[in-house]
């Protein structure tokens, strides 16, 4: 008998295995990109001001961050968002908020994000279940591998998040996605 029989006590008697969760993420997969100036940039969450040449200060939610240098930088309070800046182009990009077992994330394009296993799941025949914020009015759904069946693997999963009965595909602000194997 293995292990997994005997982690807990199941309420009809029956001793099927029980199998947990392998990976799980909750991310932002909205990306805001725009031009500061020295009037500033206003694009949803965010406010970027030139400051000087090579100095920008950001506020995102309701916060002041300086930023001196080009490159990437890590804002945000526990949501750990990524803000890269070129010159006086600014961009937030698709952010984990928390995981497990989760390297990152790509954003493919519109709705359509790369999850990266840190630890490979042991074959291809895992389950995935996931959800995005519903919008005000109409259906929400995620669709695993649609776009590229081979990027269903053991070291990603590919997703799209739609709305209106699947028809139009959505960038969602917040996309969970737990994986069983």
């Amino acid at each position: 008998m293995s292990n997994a029989r005997n982690i807990a006590n199941l309420p009809n008697g029956d001793d099927a295995p029980i199998y947990a969760c392998r990976a799980w993420v909750n991310f932002r997969g909205t990306s805001q990109s725009g031009t500061a100036t020295a009037s500033g940039l206003i694009t949803g969450l965010y406010t970027a001001t030139v400051v000087t040449a090579t100095q920008f200060t950001v506020e995102y939610s309701g916060t002041t961050y300086t930023i001196n240098t080009s490159g990437n930088h890590e804002i945000g309070d526990g949501e750990g968002v990524d803000l890269t800046v070129s010159g006086t182009t600014v961009t937030i990009d698709a952010q984990i908020r928390k995981s497990g077992n989760v390297s990152s994330i790509f954003d493919n394009g519109q709705g359509n994000y790369t999850v990266n296993f840190t630890t490979a799941m042991s074959d291809v025949n895992y389950t995935a279940v996931g959800n995005h914020n519903q919008p005000s009015s109409g259906s929400a759904s995620v669709v695993f591998g649609k776009d590229s069946p081979s990027y269903y693997s053991t070291t990603q999963l590919q997703l799209t998040c739609f709305i209106g009965d699947g028809v139009y595909r959505t960038d969602a602000s917040r996309v969970t996605v737990a994986v069983f194997n």
